[in-house]
Formats: C-alpha cells, sequence, structure tokens
C-alpha cells in the first residue's frame, strides 16, 4: 500500500496493526500547536490573571479596612475635642455666671472710669505682663501732625508663656483733659469704660501697641495708664506712666 504525501501544514502517521490492515493519519500542524502551546498558554494566562485579581481584592479589602479604621478613630478624637470644647466653653460660661451674680469683695474702687459688674477681681497685683520701654515710669511717646503715639510692647512673663488675651485702654491725661484708646471705649449711654470694648489682645510671647491720641491744644504734664482686663472683665495688668517729653508738635 502506498500512502499519500503529507502536505507541509500536516502532520502524518501510519499505525500498523498485525491483525488490521495499516491506517493513515494526518494531523493539522496548526491545530496540534494549539492543543499543545495555546490551550496551556491560554491556562497559564487566566490563572496568572485570576491570580492577580485575588491578590488585589485581597490588597483592596485590607487598604479598606484599615481607611475605615482609621476614619473611625479621627471620627472619634473630633467627637472628643469638640466634647472638650463645649465642655471648656461651658465652664466658662458658668464660671462668667457666677461672676456676674456673686456679691463683689472687690469692686475697683481706683478705677472710677471702668464700669464694672459683680464678680470683677483687681487681678493686677499678680500680673504676669510689663511694657517694654518703660524706664522708672517714664516713656517718651511719639507726635505726628496733631497726634500723640505712645508706642510700647506688651511682654508675657508667665513661667510657660500660656496666652493672654482679653481687652486693652490706653488712658492720656493731660491736666483736666482726659483722652481714652481705643476711641469706642465709651458706650453711647454711659461715660464710663466698659471692659469688652477695649482693643482685643491675644499673645504668647509679645504683642505690640500703637495707641494714638489727638494732640491737646495746651499740653501740659503728660500722664498715661494702661489697663488690661482678661475676657471674664477681672483688671490683669495696670501701670502708670510719664511722658518724658512734653509740649507741642513740632
Amino acid at each position: 500500500m502506498k500512502s499519500p504525501n503529507p502536505s507541509k501544514n500536516h502532520l502524518a502517521f501510519v499505525v500498523h496493526d498485525e491483525h488490521n490492515v495499516p491506517r493513515y493519519y494526518q494531523l493539522n500542524k496548526s491545530l496540534l500547536r494549539l492543543f499543545l502551546i495555546g490551550l496551556p498558554t491560554l491556562t497559564f494566562l487566566s490563572l496568572t490573571c485570576l491570580l492577580m485579581g485575588l491578590v488585589f481584592y485581597i490588597n483592596f479589602t485590607s487598604d479598606f479596612k484599615k481607611q475605615d479604621a482609621q476614619d473611625q478613630q479621627l471620627s472619634k478624637n473630633q467627637s472628643e475635642d469638640l466634647t472638650q470644647k463645649l465642655k471648656s466653653l461651658q465652664d466658662h460660661n458658668n464660671e462668667l455666671e457666677k461672676k456676674l451674680t456673686a456679691p463683689s469683695t472687690d469692686k475697683l474702687d481706683i478705677l472710677n472710669l471702668i464700669r464694672f459688674t459683680a464678680g470683677q477681681l483687681d487681678q493686677s497685683k499678680s500680673a504676669t505682663i510689663s511694657i517694654e520701654g518703660v524706664t522708672e515710669k517714664f516713656i517718651s511717646p511719639e507726635f505726628d501732625g496733631k497726634q500723640t503715639h505712645l508706642k510700647f510692647n506688651l511682654l508675657n512673663n508667665s513661667p510657660e508663656s500660656n496666652k493672654q488675651a482679653g481687652f486693652l485702654f490706653v488712658v492720656m491725661q493731660v491736666d483736666n483733659f482726659i483722652q481714652i484708646y481705643p476711641p469706642n471705649s465709651i458706650a453711647d449711654d454711659a461715660i464710663q469704660i466698659v471692659f469688652n470694648r477695649g482693643e482685643i489682645f491675644g499673645f504668647n510671647k509679645l504683642r505690640f501697641v500703637d495707641a494714638t491720641f489727638d494732640f491737646p491744644l495746651n499740653p501740659g504734664k503728660m500722664q498715661f495708664k494702661v489697663l488690661l482686663f482678661n475676657k471674664l472683665g477681672d483688671l490683669i495688668f495696670q501701670e502708670s506712666i510719664q511722658s518724658k517729653n512734653p509740649g507741642n508738635p513740632k
């Protein structure tokens, strides 16, 4: 039996059996390559993609859980901070209410210009603030046209530099003439200073002040008084200062 010639694209082989006539077979080489190479490669790629997807899913789930835990912790911290702030505000409000309703034991009688409320205290004797630039209770104001400028720095002398905050006033007296800085310190229906109408200040180490006044027509002995109140209305600092160089501005 003559075997047919296989083409180049086919793989031929003959199977001999002693009891049967030899059988001739042809296989397509492309189909054989598909089974021997293509299918294993496709299977390998599929398994690789599946493994990568599984790793990505595990990492994503882990990151999501971590982020969720961080968000929960952040929310918890924010809630605790808010609770602390609310408690601090409530304590501050309660303390202010007690001051307003408590009988006054120290009514700041030395400050007739100040309108005080029940519970205000004079804590200036234990002040932790000082004025930089004052020499033996004297200071040199500056004159600019028809204005007088009293410039100085407030220094925080508290041991841990705790923030000082409140309201600032500067009173200038020339003979019987008095001016108060800031200009809106006196309420419309009163002739006394209201402590919370002063210039707001808050500092940890140093705070610059430029108190401006109209220069008096007939300047004589010029004196200043610096007053600081905390947010509850307690007097925390006071100092009287005299001018070194009174006289008409140039």
